[in-house]
């Protein structure tokens, strides 16, 4: 039986023990000898990844065999040193199946010229797809997570007054930053509870703009009061009507 074997290490796992392309050939050599199959040759793709077939050199000299009648086993060390793509994996079989090759998996040791180890292959390929779609979405949360942390840690990011109404940037009329909080403003915040209590007792707009020229409060910025600054202090929308 002409037998390949196929080693694959990612960039990331270059130095992680046991997975090594030395240590990889090694088992599959041990393999081969134990049951007495013929090792023609081992096929490496070293720094890929393995996420899809496409782009592995390795891999697709290892299919153009397959294809064109050259192989009858191919041995791996493991499954996922060849296959991290369910889609892939169920492909790469069919054709093994169409080509009546054998697939053999020295960690797992299963054969899938038996009907059992097809389906305990497929049932790995199964959940180790569902582990890696399971941890990265863990991995998107946790960013997720991480940035909405960090958005509050910036006092220039959005805030919400007592009012519930959203701001943004600089801190409101009433109130201001204090250790990256929103806080209450000592001197602003006496005279925003004066200008809620006009308009709750009916004032117009004009009416309140005139109270606080009257007694002579101004603005953060400029001599002079707009409608705009008034509605912002109200968390109403300034194109509304007035009163």
């Amino acid at each position: 039986m002409k037998t390949v074997g196929y080693v694959r290490v990612s960039t990331d796992k270059q130095s992680r023990e046991g997975l090594s392309l030395g240590a990889q050939e090694k088992a599959i050599r041990h393999y081969c000898e134990l049951y007495e199959m013929k090792l023609f040759e081992i096929i490496e793709d070293r720094g890929v990844s393995a996420k899809s077939i496409k782009g592995r050199p390795g891999m697709e000299h290892l299919m153009s065999m397959v294809e064109a009648g050259q192989v009858k086993a191919v041995v791996v060390y493991k499954i996922d040193r060849m296959f991290r793509s369910i889609r892939d994996a169920l492909h790469s079989f069919d054709l093994f199946k169409e080509h009546k090759i054998q697939f053999h998996s020295v960690i797992e040791k299963w054969d899938t010229s038996t009907a059992m180890g097809e389906f305990a292959m497929n049932m790995l390929l199964s959940i180790a797809q569902l582990e890696r779609r399971q941890t990265s979405e863990r991995t998107r949360f946790t960013l997720r997570e991480k940035k909405v942390a960090n958005s509050h840690e910036n006092a220039l990011m959005s805030h919400r007054t007592e009012s519930g109404k959203l701001t943004v940037g600089q801190a409101p009329y009433g109130w201001r930053f204090k250790d990256k909080n929103l806080v209450e403003h000592p001197q602003e915040m006496p005279i925003v509870r004066q200008i809620v209590q006009l308009k709750d007792q009916g004032k117009a707009i004009a009416d309140i703009m005139n109270w606080l020229k009257s007694k002579k409060i101004s603005p953060r910025s400029g001599k002079y009061w707009h409608k705009k600054q008034i509605y912002r202090i109200l968390g109403a929308d300034y194109n509304q009507s007035t009163t």
